[in-house]
């Protein structure tokens, strides 16, 4: 192992490690404090700061593989620094070939050794970044055994700048540089029979999250039942192997194999169920509240049920496994495993419990060091597969951390249920309660009642069980995924506050009766804001802005407290925020001039619809819906001159969108609506579209436009996947979004159509847990984070509006019911759902011998003007009658009926189309 001392690398061997070095001793880490300077001027190379001989003691020394903006007085610098150091590279590389490895730098950079230039690697142009790219480089003819100086000059682009990641290291074989991930993709093709999880066979990767309501840690499940968290750089596994050599583990199943489920359906504690005639494992997973203060983010609980069809006990042997494998399919590293008491504990911080006590036995082994042809592999092979474990190599590796421990309980299986418990805390763990045993929690039956109550604030009533299960579940995770009241749109990459996911987030919550949650969120959202009136696009629990230019965030605030006040009637909340609104409006003003069609800027947009340097119509259309609910927010508190100016401004940037839409379908001879002015004919159009329908509104005077866009999007990026969304290279869950859209467009077959391909294409199967992005050939899991908050939320305001929704002051019922719904005889229908206008409620039934629809109303959406009653496109409706009188005012298709009405009856035709 190397550390830099006074700016040269000495060598020192641990007793885990030095061997390693003995046998192969041509590698020399690089890593550690580096002299560092930034250069705003771009004065380095005028001053030859690549010298051996330069002068640098007036620079600072930073941590090198990491972000520059890591530290703080760099935080949002983006150019060029400038690193210097050092070493001392040792006699035995002497004869041998000397590469420099590199894991990545962001963006573009040059290096010197001795102040020879060796090459410049990145082009901003052809946006080549080394940006978590590696790269090696040839330098034996620059550096030989003693002492050199390395100076690295690099530029950042955006982001967080720098030499930021592993290795930085120089070595005589290009395999020292393999990474975590490359290493352990060979061995599991090398030694296919461990135990390896699923994204290491090339088996795909799902995760679901458990945890407590806005609790900052949350569990990561994975298909093959191993359990993590976003801060454990490992995960869990429980194997069985029984005395004649039986062996029950996920990873051992092909995925399909294995049946997932939530309890009860939808309550967020997820169950894996597999075996064979003999055994059936039943394993639970819950986070459950704790009752002391030890444990503020909950303890999760693992209940390990071992069903026995046997008619005789006999014996086995359970195996708790920790690997380095993070749950959402990464590399990860694990430092120590012990036991401790009665009690396992991992990394010295984190204890483990099991109701079998104290384990009795634990085998320790690296999965893959430095030297790779001396990597063990896998530690399920000398353990629960019982091969024989070589004695060449250390019991613990400090250099990789690629370790893994596994401990075993011996057990007597008994015919019927046999039950195991594990507990474990989640959440970061002082040293002083590493001991801590635990004594009471709640139990989860109680804790299931506490999430029942919670999810059915309104009672969805269909008879496609999964589609109720789906909408309760996504409910659960938006709540899990939250950190002390910011929805986080995931668990793991995404669980940062990001304005336009909490936007979708809080209209579906608002629409479940949320209203203190989303208080919470709007007081967040608004203290997030800088004081020149921008709402960065994403911020973490510290308010530190962590996104780019992206300019809808200013629509979508402005949107989300309007929507609260509109469910919730708080004029006080605009009130106290009206000094934000101004700052906002004034924002939107300054971006708009920028760009001579009155538009706003280039920015990256939602990100996934294109460059940073495209303008997005995505942008423009969230800023019309910001400033007509900026004027509307005006007028509610009585200031109709600035409500009129503030429409004004929304009506002058919507024509200005519009006029430049028509002159761009105008000189390209298109019929749609494009992403923006650079991007003509990608994907990124239809859900960039999408808020001028919803939650936008804001047709243009040419209605047939949206029409006529819409349908083009159906044809081009939909109907060819039978309902996916095909959209940069893959499938994109945001089609629930877009079957909103449809809906609202009078196009209910097509919402159908996407809601039954994504029920039957869940990435995480049984829990109701989509992705981001999907592979369009697999199905699987492809980029992003789950279970995807924006994607639950999505698919909860498209299930309400199936079933009801606002337009102006009417409310309309049914507009998404499929016929086969009513068609079976089941009820159909919604309670206590929220609405602009307070609750409501209805039933509806269909009444086979006698032709009928009926509808029962409850609830007090009575403030509506109308109330509009649809049916499904295969019937028509004859005649009606309501509260017991005949009723004229309805056509084939819908009933407008007075608000108070109570009972409806319709007489109809079966006419399929």
């Amino acid at each position: 192992m190397f550390r830099i001392h006074n700016n040269i690398i000495c060598v020192f061997l641990l007793c885990g490690v030095g061997w390693l070095f003995a046998q192969n001793p041509v590698y020399l880490d690089l890593s550690g404090r580096w002299k560092f300077r930034i250069d705003p001027e771009n004065e380095g190379i005028a001053k030859k700061w690549e010298s051996p001989g330069y002068n640098d003691d007036s620079w600072e020394k930073v941590q090198i593989p990491s972000f520059w903006e890591s530290v703080e007085k760099y935080a949002g610098y983006d150019g060029t620094g400038w690193y210097r150091n050092v070493i001392d590279v040792p006699d035995h590389f002497c004869g041998n070939p000397i590469l420099l490895g590199l894991g990545g730098v962001d963006d573009e950079f040059d290096f010197w050794i001795d102040g020879q230039w060796a090459g410049h690697f990145g082009n901003k142009l052809a946006n080549d970044t080394f940006y978590g790219k590696k790269s090696i480089h040839d330098v034996t003819h620059l550096l030989f055994p003693g002492r050199h100086s390395i100076v690295f000059r690099v530029v950042d682009w955006q982001g967080g700048g720098g030499i930021h990641k592993a290795p930085v290291a120089i070595a005589s074989d290009s395999s020292y540089f393999m990474t975590t991930d490359e290493r352990l993709s060979v061995l599991a093709k090398e030694k296919p029979d461990a135990l390896w999880p699923f994204w290491l066979k090339n088996e795909g990767i799902a995760w679901t999250a458990i945890g407590l309501e806005e609790a900052v840690a949350e569990g990561i499940v994975s298909r093959d039942g191993a359990l993590g968290s976003k801060d454990w750089p490992f995960a869990f596994s429980i194997w069985l192997r029984t005395d004649e050599g039986k062996i029950y583990a996920p990873e051992a199943n092909a995925p399909d194999s294995l049946h997932w489920h939530l309890t009860d359906g939808y309550i967020p504690f997820p169950i894996l169920q597999f075996g064979d005639q003999k055994i059936k494992i039943i394993q639970k997973f819950a986070v459950l509240p704790d009752d002391s203060i030890h444990f503020p983010e909950g303890v999760i609980h693992i209940g390990y049920g071992i069903q026995s069809y046997n008619r005789r006990s006999f014996a086995g042997r359970i195996f708790l496994a920790v690997r380095p494998y993070r749950a959402t399919g990464r590399t990860g590293a694990l430092d120590s495993v012990s036991v401790s008491g009665d009690y396992l504990m991992v990394n010295g911080t984190l204890p483990v419990w099991s109701s079998l006590g104290k384990p009795k036995s634990i085998i320790e082994k690296p999965v893959s060091i430095l030297n790779f042809k001396e990597s063990p592999g896998d530690i399920s092979t000398y353990s629960v597969l019982r091969q024989k474990s070589p004695n060449s190599f250390s019991e613990r590796d400090s250099l990789l951390k690629l370790n893994a421990a596994v401990v075993s309980w011996p057990v007597n299986i008994r015919p019927g249920k046999n039950i195991i418990n594990f507990r474990l805390p989640l959440g970061e763990i002082s040293s002083s309660q590493a001991g801590y045993k635990l004594l009471h929690q709640a139990g989860s039956e109680f804790y299931k009642s506490h999430w029942i109550d919670r999810l059915r604030n309104v009672a969805i009533s269909v008879p496609d069980s999964t589609v109720m299960q789906a909408y309760y579940a996504s409910l659960a995770y938006l709540l899990i995924n939250a950190d002390k009241g910011m929805p986080h749109p995931g668990p793991s990459a995404y669980d940062q506050c990001y304005y336009r996911d909490t936007a979708y987030i809080l209209s579906a919550l608002l629409r479940n009766g949320f209203f203190d949650f989303a208080e919470q969120t709007i007081g967040i959202l608004m203290r997030a804001q800088r004081s020149n009136g921008e709402f960065p696009p994403i911020f973490n629990l510290n308010f530190k802005q962590t996104g780019y230019r992206e300019w809808d965030s200013q629509g979508e605030a402005l949107y989300t407290l309007a929507e609260y006040v509109r469910f919730t009637d708080n004029v006080m909340l605009i009130k106290k925020y009206w000094p934000q609104i101004k700052k906002g409006v004034e924002f939107l003003d300054s971006l708009q001039n920028s760009f001579s069609d009155g538009l706003l800027p280039e920015s990256w947009a939602a990100e996934d619809l294109g460059s940073e340097d495209w303008h997005h119509f995505w942008d423009d259309f969230w800023a019309i819906r910001g400033l007509q609910d900026a004027a509307w927010m005006a007028g509610k508190i009585s200031k109709p001159e600035v409500a009129h100016d503030y429409y004004q401004k929304a009506m002058k940037l919507k024509k200005n969108t519009f006029h430049l839409i028509k002159k761009l379908q105008n000189s390209h001879n298109i019929q749609w609506i494009p992403n923006g002015p650079e991007d003509l004919y990608g994907s990124s159009m239809a859900r960039g579209s999408s808020p001028v329908v919803w939650p936008g509104g804001i047709y243009p005077d040419e209605n047939n436009l949206i029409q006529r866009s819409f349908d083009y999007y159906w044809q081009k990026w939909i109907a060819p996947y039978n309902g996916a969304y095909y959209h940069q290279g893959g499938y994109w869950p945001y089609a629930f979004e877009l079957g909103t859209c449809y809906l609202l467009l009078d196009h209910p077959e097509r919402t159908q159509t996407i809601l039954r391909w994504h029920l039957e294409h869940q990435t995480f199967p049984g829990v109701y847990s989509w992705g981001e992005k999907l592979d369009s050939s697999t199905v699987k899991f492809a980029a992003g984070d789950m279970p995807h908050g924006w994607v639950a939320a999505d698919y909860i305001n498209m299930l309400r509006t199936m079933l009801l929704y606002e337009k102006n002051d009417s409310l309309i019922v049914g507009a998404g019911i499929p016929w086969h719904w009513l068609s079976e005889g089941c009820r159909v229908g919604i309670d206590m759902a929220p609405t602009y206008k307070g609750q409501f409620g209805f039933s509806q039934t269909y009444n086979r011998s006698a032709n009928l629809i009926e509808w029962e109303l409850s609830e007090n959406g009575r403030k509506f003007k109308t109330i509009i009653l649809r049916v499904p496109k295969e019937i028509q409706i004859q005649s009606t009658n309501v509260d017991g009188q005949i009723w004229k005012d309805f056509n084939s298709s819908e009933i407008r009926i007075n608000p108070n009405a109570d009972h409806v009856v319709a007489k109809i035709k079966y006419c399929k189309n």
